[in-house]
């Protein structure tokens, strides 16, 4: 069984189909990215004697996380702990007790560093959504 480390971004890719990004904290000047792989928070102090993420740092996460909400058109949930997420929409923020849980698990993961392809474009070619490669008839 693997050991599941928190936070991390839940990123709604689809209806069900969900990715999991891995959240690296650091200490250092106050930036946030999320990015394919590589999303971080860095603060001063990032850290309560604890281990659990500072107040300060928790408010830098969420606001970096609606932003590339907002850039990129994903809809995303930063999961705290097992009982525990944050659910960041373009336009609101909601704490909830039940992080997202099911889905399915794509076998390719999926670009989400540039903004989201409209679905209309999405539309005028059958993709195969596990693959996420046209479907060619």
């Amino acid at each position: 069984m693997s050991q599941i480390t928190y936070p991390f971004i839940v990123v709604r890719l689809f209806a069900a189909i969900y990715q999991r990004e891995p959240l690296h904290i650091v200490q250092g000047g106050k930036a946030m990215e999320v990015s394919r792989g590589d999303s971080y928070v860095r603060h001063p102090d990032p850290l309560l004697p604890d281990g659990s993420i500072s107040p300060d740092c928790r408010e830098l996460l969420i606001e970096g996380v609606q932003l590339a909400v907002r850039e990129k058109g994903f809809r995303m949930c930063i999961v705290w702990g097992p009982k525990s997420c944050t659910f960041v929409e373009k336009e609101s923020v909601r704490d909830s007790d039940e992080p997202p849980s099911g889905g399915l698990k794509l076998e390719t993961e999926f670009p989400i560093d540039s903004p989201r392809v409209p679905r209309a474009s999405v539309m005028d070619e059958p993709v195969d959504i596990a693959t996420l490669k046209p479907i060619r008839h």
